[in-house]
Order: structure tokens, then C-alpha cells, then sequence
């Protein structure tokens, strides 16, 4: 638990080995968390905090009455960007391993 969460009592979830490197790659490649797509967050708090926002459940609330389907669509994105992993993962092969191995050695 980070220090944040154990200032605002919140419990992390537990992800499988490896998933949440996979979403953030994924995220990465998708844009989904792009300020364009969810806000910008720097902003978005300032806005929250001048509005008389305090807890994380009134920041919960008040973020999802500006942006109600930011969460979903994010989602969405990343979630398409995992199946296109998927499919890929199915064709490295020892070959392709060691072909980008040689390439990145020299």
C-alpha cells in the first residue's frame, strides 16, 4: 500500500504477475489516459479543490459527473490494445526472439 492510500484508506487491488506492466504498455501505445480522452488531471484538481471538493469520494463523484464515460472508453482502448497483444504473443516464436536479439546486439 502506498502512502497516498494509507492517507486516504484505500486498499489496492491485486493484480496478476505481470498484468499491470501490460496495461500500462498498453495504455502506452493506445492513448487511452491522454489528457484529451480523461482530462487533465492537474487542472481537473485545482477545479475540484476551488469547487470545495475534499475526500476521494466527492473527487469520485465529481469527476465522473464531468467525464461519465472517460473511464469506459479508456478501458475499451486499452482492453483493444491487450487482444492485439494477444494475438501477437501467439506468433513469437525462438526464431523472431533470436532474430531481434541479433538485431539489437550489433
Amino acid at each position: 500500500m502506498t502512502k497516498l492510500e494509507n492517507l486516504l484508506s484505500l486498499s489496492s487491488p491485486k493484480f496478476p504477475k505481470y498484468s499491470s506492466q501490460l496495461i500500462n504498455l498498453a495504455n502506452m501505445y493506445s492513448h487511452a489516459t491522454r489528457s484529451k480522452n480523461v482530462g487533465q488531471m492537474s487542472g481537473l484538481m485545482k477545479e475540484f479543490k476551488e469547487n470545495g471538493g475534499r475526500t476521494f469520494e466527492d473527487r469520485k463523484k465529481w469527476y465522473l459527473s464531468k467525464y461519465p464515460n472517460a473511464i469506459d472508453e479508456a478501458t475499451k482502448k486499452i482492453m483493444k490494445k491487450i487482444n492485439e497483444f494477444k494475438k501477437v504473443l501467439n506468433e513469437i516464436d525462438e526464431e523472431i526472439i533470436r532474430n531481434w536479439v541479433f538485431r539489437e546486439s550489433y
